[in-house]
């Protein structure tokens, strides 16, 4: 809250107003992830002035996206704070690979738009970046005898670049087309055909039993990088939610399941309130 105000123009930083030397003021996948359901729930007027900060950035994302090759809005790794465009340093890779941000940021815009029920944000704010990023996950993937794969990109873990099928990638996408149809129903437009496939055939890893994991050919196991999305979702079945869990708990070490399952928990039970 010491960090944020409804003026702001400028996003927020990891850490907020203790992280201006390192992270120059840039906002990451951060905010919309972590930040943003606490400030929904505390100072809404708060959590609409971040996703304002997003929206003035649209036209930079959308350039982003036709620099990469691709349709719709690229949302930046590290948005610089007055332009919203990309400012993550040359020398990391996060710059070009760690594209799960741009889900994340449809995700918090669909979450304020369920808690408030803002007709003119829907108009001005929501449907337009929905719209954007379902535009380019389309472009993003690729559609298989499999179902809809996204190939080559950095998960939330830093250490592994060039992963196809990453599991938190796939499922925020998938929540985020979700998003996107039902906001264009929202508008009085028909969604395209295309996004209702993606959603439903998105392919997500896994192991021979049926566990989750964090990518294709990898054996690790999902569990903390999906709770994340758990505000949002998680979108998964229970059988296979609960098999991911057990694994997951079985070989973290001692107390890093229970507390990576009692975040999740808090975060799911504060977007139910949100959305009541």
């Amino acid at each position: 809250h010491a960090s944020n105000h409804r003026s702001n123009w400028n996003g927020m930083a990891p850490l907020g107003l203790s992280s201006s030397r390192y992270y120059m003021g840039h906002s990451f996948w951060d905010t919309e992830t972590m930040s943003f359901l606490p400030l929904l729930l505390s100072a809404p007027a708060v959590a609409e002035s971040l996703l304002r900060f997003r929206c003035r950035g649209l036209d930079a994302a959308r350039k982003a996206a036709a620099l990469f090759g691709y349709r719709g809005g690229q949302f930046p790794w590290e948005a610089a704070p007055l332009s919203g465009a990309e400012a993550t340093p040359t020398f990391a890779a996060t710059g070009w690979a760690e594209q799960h941000v741009v889900p994340d940021v449809a995700l918090a815009f669909w979450q304020y738009q369920m808690a408030a029920g803002d007709r003119d944000f829907l108009r001005d704010a929501t449907w337009p970046v929905l719209r954007a990023v379902a535009e380019w996950i389309e472009s993003r993937g690729i559609e298989t005898e499999r179902g809809f794969e996204i190939l080559n990109i950095m998960g939330p873990d830093e250490s592994q670049n060039g992963l196809n099928n990453n599991a938190y990638v796939n499922l925020g996408c998938r929540l985020a087309m979700k998003a996107a149809v039902q906001c264009a129903g929202w508008m009085g437009y028909p969604a395209p055909a295309s996004w209702t496939r993606i959603a439903k055939s998105m392919f997500l890893p896994r192991s021979a039993d049926g566990t989750l994991t964090v990518a294709e050919c990898s054996r690790q196991n999902a569990f903390q990088d999906v709770s994340y999305l758990f505000p949002f979702g998680p979108d998964l079945d229970r059988a296979t939610l609960e098999r991911t869990w057990k694994a997951y708990r079985a070989a973290a070490p001692r107390g890093q399941a229970e507390v990576a399952c009692a975040v999740a928990e808090r975060a799911a039970l504060a977007a139910s309130m949100a959305a009541a």
